[in-house]
């Protein structure tokens, strides 16, 4: 097989992975608040954000051994590659069984809820840290053979383990917890079995420097933005309690499951910031790659909160009772994700063109203005629908310093820069307003039959009020176009495949 037609094949592999562990993933967040109590639910929303801020305990050292492998290899120094390998390997595995040990004896200050929990998510962050590790490598050697099998086997294994055990264990929360853990030792085992390396018992203090100080400037940002989405589930957990916190998450889960298209947009995008930045050195080279972009993240976000707002609440009511506390606050968080998303792609954009220390005065700020915010919400008893109006407000303000900062730099003219920009508010605007005149003149029905009507002629009425401004926003085109490449990206490879054979 040719090298062309091994990426073809790694390629479409990998797609298909992707796609298969997201619908798998989609389906597992669903069905998992079923399963559990909201205090459970809750309890396991922040047991998953103690596992991301677990999975940075490599501190940079994995996103720098990403860098340096290709490199050794491209200059021909195949051994400096391989002590770069083993000593990363040992240092990692040594930060994380620290962090596992941390974890653990947090468990003994915590209250009697969290001690169980905490101390499985202990085992999960030390296995974690080496998947991460492993998939790091084989992506540096492009094995992604090995990689499709684990990331698949992964998403798959994860959501039987975690249901199967969760339904059937006596402590639910234990038992989807424990599901995930042995989800994630099962495919480190696999991936230590099938990619056959062999660490030699050496660290380059050397070696681990150059890795950290080249990865140290990713893991910052990364460290940040966890801890800024994450503030407001602390402060409701500290001072609402975990049950309180339940009723948070379902807002939380449908504002990420949202947030996959911009992500997904910003992704295929990256890469081409990157190659077109170096080439030139301009930032205004990438216009092309932010203009359009982010009009059809802000299109498709409007269409996803509006249909999410409108039709979660109805799903609530009739199928899912014991959430229906949520539903008072469940649009303002939701509205929320519209600037998040917003950030995927001006965030890359900003890096791209080697802008990221003014990333992280923006995130430094907008993780303060949270707290403030938050702790003033709990402390005028305002409760949770304070902190969704806090964190709503909040996200607003983050993403609207992203826009600002790419525009800036993208658009020669400054005229140009505010019309992009209200183009984006407008659109915000519109789907608000969509919002308000389908709740306030059609009523939401009580009985499942009309309220299931009711919600279609919502649906309606709002796509009605946004359609003009999306048009409006797409008025020279460049929507469209987003959207025919994204999807010659995604069909490209099934292509190449078809004509090569």
């Amino acid at each position: 097989m040719s090298d062309k037609q091994k990426v073809i094949k790694d390629c479409v592999r990998y797609s298909v992975v992707t796609a298969i562990s997201q619908i798998v993933g989609l389906i597992r967040a669903v069905i998992v608040p079923v399963l559990l109590n909201p205090e459970q639910f809750g309890i396991w929303n922040l047991m998953n954000v103690v596992v991301n801020y677990g999975s940075n305990a490599h501190l940079g050292i994995l996103d720098g051994m990403n860098k340096l492998i290709p490199v050794l290899r491209g200059q021909g120094q195949e051994p400096e590659a391989e002590v770069v390998r083993d000593s990363v390997f040992w240092v990692n595995a040594s930060l994380n069984a620290g962090c596992c040990v941390f974890i653990w004896l947090a468990s003994y200050a915590v209250p009697p809820a969290y001690i169980i929990a905490l101390r499985i998510v202990a085992l999960i962050v030390f296995v974690t840290g080496l998947f991460y590790y492993l998939f790091t490598l084989l992506r540096a050697d492009s094995r992604f053979k090995l990689i499709s099998a684990g990331v698949g086997g992964l998403s798959i294994l994860s959501a039987i383990l975690i249901l199967t055990l969760g339904y059937f264990s006596q402590d639910r929360l234990s038992g989807t917890l424990f599901g995930l853990a042995t989800a994630y030792i099962l495919i480190v085992l696999f991936w230590f079995f099938k990619g056959r390396y062999h660490y030699r018992f050496q660290v380059n203090w050397s070696a681990v420097r150059q890795s950290f100080s080249t990865g140290v400037p990713l893991l910052i940002t990364g460290v940040l933005t966890s801890l800024f989405l994450s503030i407001d589930r602390w402060v409701i957990v500290s001072n609402l309690g975990a049950i309180m916190l339940g009723y948070y998450a379902i807002g939380i889960l449908a504002s990420n499951l949202i947030g996959l298209i911009p992500g997904s947009i910003a992704n295929v995008l990256y890469p081409k910031m990157l190659e077109r930045f170096g080439a030139s050195g301009n930032p205004t080279t990438l216009l092309s790659l932010l203009d359009g972009p982010v009009r059809a993240v802000v299109i498709f976000m409007s269409l996803l909160i509006g249909g999410s707002i409108l039709i979660l609440p109805f799903l609530i009511r009739f199928f899912l009772p014991k959430y229906l506390s949520s539903v008072p606050f469940l649009g303002v968080l939701i509205s929320a994700a519209f600037f998040l998303g917003a950030t995927s792609v001006s965030g890359n954009f900003i890096v791209a063109i080697n802008r990221q220390r003014l990333l992280i005065a923006i995130q430094i700020a907008a993780i303060f203005l949270a707290l403030t915010l938050d702790f003033i919400a709990v402390s005028m008893g305002w409760g949770i629908i304070g902190v969704a109006w806090s964190t709503a407000f909040v996200y607003m303000v983050y993403g609207s310093g992203y826009m600002f900062l790419a525009a800036y730099f993208a658009f020669e003219r400054r005229s140009e820069m505010v019309r992009f920009l209200i183009d984006i508010y407008v659109c915000f605007a519109a789907m608000v307003l969509g919002l308000i005149l389908a709740t306030l003149l059609i009523p939401s029905g009580e009985i499942l039959g009309m309220a299931t009507i009711f919600t279609v002629l919502r649906l309606i009425l709002f796509i009605a009020v946004l359609s003009p401004v999306l048009w409006w926003c797409n008025r020279d085109g460049k929507v469209l176009t987003v959207v025919r490449n994204e999807l010659t990206a995604r069909l490209k490879p099934w292509n190449n495949i078809l004509q090569d054979g």
